[in-house]
């Protein structure tokens, strides 16, 4: 049997906070998290649930060097440019 967990959940305020100390925009979160770039700006309006990962990954990417490995990786993988 599956364990579902409810969670609470971030605010867009709250990511737009993280955005702002992290010193990265809308579009490359959307590129690191794999999100699309439409749902990103849902997510900071409060019109979408953002969802339970990303709090995580916030959190990761403001461990010293997160940031830049994150986009190390995200630069290996991406294949192609489709925004």
């Amino acid at each position: 049997m599956v364990t579902r967990y409810k969670y609470a959940r971030m605010t867009g305020k709250d990511m737009s906070e993280d955005l702002s100390a992290l010193g990265i925009t809308a579009g490359q979160l959307s590129r690191i998290s794999g999100a699309r770039y439409e749902n990103v700006l849902l997510w900071l309006e409060d019109v979408k649930d953002i969802p339970p990962h990303i709090p995580v990954l916030l959190a990761l990417l403001k461990l010293p060097g997160g940031l830049e490995t994150a986009f190390d990786v995200v630069n290996f993988y991406i294949e192609e440019n489709s925004a």
